[in-house]
């Protein structure tokens, strides 16, 4: 059996900073980009790069698109296929929730074009998580238009509307972009280590958790470390054998 193709990551794209500012609107204090305008990008710069969506068969052979989760709501699973023949991997899976508002929705109470609306905001949040496209939005704001779908909004009170109270601006500070840049180059080396070794993943986990007991999550995810966090996971990485 002939060897499997070395990827050249010279190839890989790397979309920090590729969407220019006209792309990106707002509704209220959220800045967004819509899902078309991301996929268009992606076609054009990740030539190859497929979005696709994990599916699972229930126990009465019916394939699902919604995963559950322990508190009764759903996730949608997304990735990018890589281009055949580039030796490359398919991207890590990206669970998305499935939301209306801010809230997460119970499984019994999700539509179809929910479903749909969930698996595109993946598409896009998993763009910058791995390719850094808008990543200055993936950090912290939604990069999918949240209010451009009736079913994301909850039915209209009848209590008057009440003002609600000024929201903080974003923390642009040197520190915190520091801070951005930081969980960018430790993502895309765990990335690296990942398409060789994937049992990084749980050996990392396991050695975070070691290190700082408080983390509490049962699956630690880089964007949401602090900087001591993402030194370790750093360190970690660099010294993976």
């Amino acid at each position: 059996m002939a060897d499997p193709p070395t990827p050249n990551w010279d190839n890989f794209p790397i979309l920090d900073g590729f969407g220019k500012k006209a792309d990106v609107a707002q509704k209220g204090n959220v800045d967004y980009v819509n899902y078309h305008k991301v996929l268009r990008i992606l076609r054009q710069e990740a030539k190859g790069w497929v979005p696709g969506y994990r599916t699972w068969i229930d126990a009465d052979g019916i394939e699902q698109r919604v995963y559950p989760e322990k508190d009764g709501s759903g996730s949608v699973v997304v990735f990018f296929r890589a281009p055949t023949g580039s030796g490359f991997m398919d991207t890590e899976d990206y669970c998305q929730p499935i939301i209306q508002g801010n809230k997460a929705m119970k499984i019994a109470n999700i539509s179809s074009m929910q479903i749909t609306n969930a698996i595109k905001r993946g598409w896009c949040a998993a763009a910058g998580t791995h390719f850094g496209l808008y990543s200055e939005l993936w950090s912290k704001d939604p990069l999918e238009d949240p209010y451009k779908n009736e079913d994301l909004h909850a039915k209209p009170s009848a209590k008057p509307a009440v003002v609600p109270p000024a929201q903080p601006n974003a923390d642009t500070s040197d520190k915190a972009g520091e801070l951005h840049d930081l969980r960018g180059t430790v993502a895309a080396a765990m990335q690296a280590v990942y398409k060789e070794k994937p049992a990084v993943a749980a050996d990392w986990a396991k050695a975070l958790k070691a290190q700082f007991p408080t983390l509490g999550a049962d699956q630690p995810q880089i964007k949401v470390l602090n900087k001591d966090q993402l030194v370790f996971t750093q360190e970690f990485i660099y010294s993976y054998k």
